[in-house]
């Protein structure tokens, strides 16, 4: 019975050790896996003021740590945000690392200050963006402390929405030798330097397009597009005394041929463009599937109506005609209008408000536009708001008259989604209340966002993003450059000289020709 009790004791405390070790080596072998999690730090800056590249990039970031999580990747990205205090909000709760700057009133009054003075002038208006490009490096240049805190990190990518020098010269500072720019419009005429660019037919930034522009469209777009050229070599040295300014004597050019380029094209809804291979299309940065409304303003509006249009203007808007608006909502008695303020004007100061229409501060876009009663979207032509409207299929009446935004109207009414109004001259009760009736009651329109809804969906930029993210970690993109193309200067970009020496060969053989016909008839 002792013999019996003793050898039980000693097989569980030998069971116990073996466990024990199991135990202590799983443990082991978890903390090595741990240790062997490889952090890739990745820099983020984003050009303040567009509420819209600020959630663009917060839904790619997310996607992607989701993503290598389900994968059981050994490595793990940290985004490093560097944003203005003027967008800092947006980027709460969002599990990054956050580094902002600058004073949020000043900016604020100079960007707001740049966009009224490119509404009133087209041209030299886009002086006061420039003032505020100054102004934001002249911020970012006085927090010596930040940039030391940054130097502190060993980046490996930077990613920027916009060309700007903030971002070289980040690059240069923090030794980041690969830069990605993910632009969330399709809009290629600030890069036409790096690129095979044909200024007659593809359309400069607030401009119209068609598959067959005539010789006056042409002509005109080839001016706006070389204009803007030499306006973006003006700024390029004006903005760089600012560095100069501050003790960095090296001029910045911030179109840089070697990076990587995502612009959000949407095959099937932008115009095509033949790219070089360091170009990528995104693709929609798709919205995600539409929530059950919960609103309960909103849902006891609605019940009111069979029929709800769903009014926004964005935050940066070129002309709002509030009034005009509200008139002629209310000859269009049965049907529900939802119209988001979005800070444009204050409701205290509005008068009467026809009784079919509902404004709110605040308005849960995406699952409004998910629900069926809504039947049309007035847009101000953001590309956002345009691929949350494809996506759930509802027509649109886009009102662009802002840069991006006309753009973003035309392709709207080229591929028969919608109506568009680009001219300031058009923005009429009349043309309004037209375009209302047509998208209401024309079943086209509402086929057609069927069909590109379907096609949409297929292809999601947030997929291509992660794959080129770590293509660029593992790869690298100096491949994809094409060195020739790098090198080469504007005689050889359009082969200038090969077509001068053809014509002196020409010249050459026909006055060649001439001499011996003179010598042999002795003319």
């Amino acid at each position: 019975m002792v013999k019996s009790f003793l050898f039980a004791i000693t097989t569980i405390v030998l069971l116990s050790i073996i466990t024990s070790n199991q135990i202590n080596k799983s443990g082991e072998d978890s903390s090595i896996k741990s240790n062997e999690l490889k952090l890739r730090d990745v820099l983020v800056f984003i050009f303040p003021g567009g509420k819209s590249h600020n959630f663009v990039f917060r839904n790619l970031f997310e996607y992607t740590n989701k993503r290598a999580m389900k994968e059981e990747k050994d490595f793990k990205y940290i985004f490093h945000i560097l944003v203005h205090n003027f967008d800092i909000s947006i980027w709460e709760n969002s599990g990054h690392k956050i580094y902002g700057y600058g004073d949020e009133n000043s900016y604020k009054e100079k960007f707001f200050d740049a966009m009224e003075e490119a509404k009133n002038d087209p041209i030299m208006g886009y002086m006061g963006f420039n003032n505020a490009m100054k102004h934001l490096y002249n911020e970012f240049l006085n927090e010596k402390g930040l940039l030391e805190l940054l130097k502190k990190i060993n980046f490996e990518v930077i990613i920027s929405d916009i060309t700007n020098l903030l971002t070289i010269f980040l690059s240069k500072e923090l030794n980041i030798e690969k830069k990605i720019y993910v632009n969330p419009t399709c809009i290629f005429t600030w890069l036409n330097t790096l690129m095979e660019y044909n200024p007659g037919y593809t359309p400069s930034i607030g401009i119209s397009f068609t598959e067959d522009m005539n010789f006056w469209g042409r002509f005109t777009n080839f001016f706006l597009v070389h204009g803007t050229n030499l306006f973006y070599d003006f700024f390029n040295k004006d903005q760089n005394t600012v560095f100069h300014q501050n003790g960095y004597q090296e001029a910045i050019n911030p179109f840089e041929k070697r990076a990587l380029y995502m612009n959000q094209c949407v095959e099937g809804f932008h115009y095509s463009i033949p790219l070089p291979s360091n170009f990528i299309n995104l693709g929609a940065i798709l919205p995600k599937p539409a929530q059950k409304l919960e609103h309960l303003t909103i849902l006891k509006f609605m019940e009111n109506f069979k029929k709800i249009v769903y009014v926004s203007q964005g935050t940066i808007t070129k002309v709002f005609r509030l009034e005009m608006f509200l008139k002629t909502f209310a000859d269009f008695s049965e049907v529900g209008f939802i119209m988001s303020k979005n800070n444009l004007f204050e409701l205290s100061s509005l008068g009467n408000v026809p009784e079919n229409v509902l404004i709110l501060d605040w308005v849960p876009q995406n699952d409004l536009l998910g629900n069926e009663k809504v039947k049309a979207f007035i847009t101000h032509g953001g590309l956002n708001s345009i691929l949350e409207s494809l996506y759930h299929g509802k027509p649109m009446i886009a009102i662009g008259f802002n840069i991006d935004q006309t753009n973003g109207a035309i392709a709207v009414e080229y591929r028969k989604a919608g109506i568009s109004i680009t001219e300031e001259s058009k923005l009429s009760k009349e043309n309004l209340q037209n375009s209302l009736k047509q998208i209401l009651e024309d079943s086209v329109y509402q086929e057609n966002c069927q069909m590109i809804s379907r096609y949409v969906k297929i292809k999601d930029g947030k997929e291509i993003f992660y794959f080129w993210l770590n293509y660029v970690f593992e790869v690298g993109y100096e491949h994809l450059l094409v060195k020739s193309y790098l090198n080469h200067n504007h005689f050889q970009k359009y082969n200038v000289d090969i077509m001068l020496f053809i014509l002196f060969v020409i010249c050459l053989v026909l006055y060649t020709a001439k001499k011996i016909f003179f010598w042999i008839f002795k003319v």
